[in-house]
């Protein structure tokens, strides 16, 4: 009885040494990108990601026009948009997001949470909003891919 124990423990190991299994080291990473004016957000935000969320590429911008200049060179899977920067127009963001680069899901950042807002956000079909102040644990549970 002991010794057919060890020869199938031995079978398994041999088995195993010349099958091994096969490892999946290639788990995808998502590009995400934060659109916002204040630098202390963006900050917060990709620090977090980079320590928390390892399975995140960070792309950050403080303006539409950096923002533009990521998606154009970069494949960006999640876009996390500030609706209220004061320089430019995100809803321009949005939509030039929107038709571009139809993969890219959108997600908008904002104070406030009027009638005015959501219907606008319903139109422009984006995949969700977060309130600020921001919480790290509500945009993760929120973007979760």
């Amino acid at each position: 009885m002991f010794t057919t124990r060890v020869n199938q423990t031995a079978d398994r190991l041999t088995s195993f040494v010349n099958n091994p299994p096969e490892i999946n080291a290639t788990k995808k990473i998502y590009n995400i990108l934060f659109v916002d004016a204040d630098i202390e957000v963006i900050n917060n935000l990709s620090c977090s990601f980079s320590v928390c969320a390892k399975h995140y590429a960070v792309f950050t911008a403080t303006t539409g026009s950096e923002a533009v200049e990521i998606l154009k060179s970069v494949p960006i899977d999640i876009l996390l948009v500030d609706l209220h920067m004061t320089v430019e127009s995100d809803y321009t963001l949005i939509d030039y997001a929107r038709f571009r680069y139809s993969a890219t899901r959108i997600y908008a950042m904002s104070k406030g949470d009027s009638l005015a807002l959501n219907n606008r956000l319903d139109d422009l079909g984006i995949c969700g909003h977060i309130g600020k102040p921001l919480r790290i644990e509500m945009i993760y549970s929120v973007i979760r891919i």
